[in-house]
């Protein structure tokens, strides 16, 4: 259909083990771009991210991304460094020497703007609302059965149904006796937390976006979240662990729904020798034979195209 790009770089993913430090992660990125640039033949420079998965557009302490940037194609063309062949020694290596989590190499999206890197992908669609725990567990069955298929490589989910949560149960009868109002109070939490959007301001010939977000040494501890004071009806500030108790619970680190369903998609790409629509056939059937009557599967990215167009081109040409 579309063959995979040899576009002069190529993408990392990392994910250590559930609430990793971000500490920890850097130290993972760390390690893996001084093997990337030392020791792989073709590589010039990378670029790490820690705490952002670029490849599922999420952020979190244990996630991380890098960058590959390869050398110019004429210099490692007399070599035989193609992209395929430096990921595939690049791949061997970070699995090698790196054990702090899964490490995936994906070569570059053949088509800009289609999807975050090569390969295909696919969802696994909860339809009959069977819970996070078996659709993380169907995963990761597809997962173990498509490894075995000798058409395909590269399998991956990164969907995790018990990452720990901190849950903040908000006493909203006593939020009102205390004359604080629920849209202040979460104002306050974004803040803090997170950030809050206050409005533009033109200069230097440009619009800029003004941000406020608490700085990070007053939002690490549980303690720092129960001291937060928000301001009442009143105009008096009044400790947020008066009205609102922190637990533990468990759940999804990233919720993705596709057609409005909970869902978790899985990576992969054709083996070698095998062509593009052999290894959409042989994922399909894989899915069919794992998936309970509760779950669909939809192709998403290029291999939804793919699918679409079918053999349109064949009967172009005859015609």
């Amino acid at each position: 259909f579309i063959p995979s790009q040899d576009k002069g770089y190529l993408l990392v993913n990392v994910q250590l083990p559930d609430s990793s430090s971000l500490e920890r992660t850097g130290a993972v990125m760390q390690q893996a771009e001084k093997l990337a640039r030392e020791n792989i033949p073709g590589v010039t420079h990378t670029l790490a991210i820690a705490g952002q998965s670029i490849l599922m557009n999420a952020n979190a302490p244990n996630y991380g991304a890098m960058y590959v940037m390869l050398d110019d194609f004429h210099h490692r063309a007399a070599e035989g460094l193609t992209g395929p062949v430096i990921a595939a020694r690049l791949q061997e290596a970070l699995r090698e020497q790196v054990h702090e989590g899964d490490v995936n190499v994906f070569d570059a999206p053949p088509v800009d703007g289609l999807g975050t890197a090569g390969g295909f992908k696919i969802v696994l669609e909860d339809r009959g609302d069977l819970g996070m725990q078996e659709l993380e567990s169907v995963a990761r069955r597809v997962v173990a059965a498509g490894s075995g298929a000798p058409l395909l490589e590269g399998l991956f989910t990164s969907f995790r149904a018990n990452t720990p949560w901190l849950y903040l149960d908000v006493d909203r009868e006593k939020a009102k006796l205390l004359g604080v109002n629920i849209s202040e109070l979460f104002n306050t939490l974004q803040v803090y937390l997170g950030s809050l959007y206050v409005n533009d301001f033109n200069r230097f010939g440009r619009t800029w976006q003004v941000n406020v977000q608490g700085q990070a040494d007053f939002r690490k501890q549980r303690r720092d979240l129960a001291g937060l004071r928000v301001r009442n009806e009143q105009g008096g500030m009044v400790p947020l662990g008066s009205m609102a108790r922190m637990r533990d619970v468990s759940g999804p680190v990233l919720l993705l729904r596709y057609n409005l369903y909970p869902s978790a998609a899985i990576n992969f790409r054709p083996a070698p020798g095998a062509s593009s629509g052999q290894a959409l056939d042989d994922m399909q059937r894989v899915v069919n034979e794992e998936i309970p009557q509760a779950m669909r599967s939809d192709w998403t990215e290029l291999a939804l195209l793919q699918r679409q167009t079918g053999n349109t081109a064949m009967f172009a040409f005859t015609l």
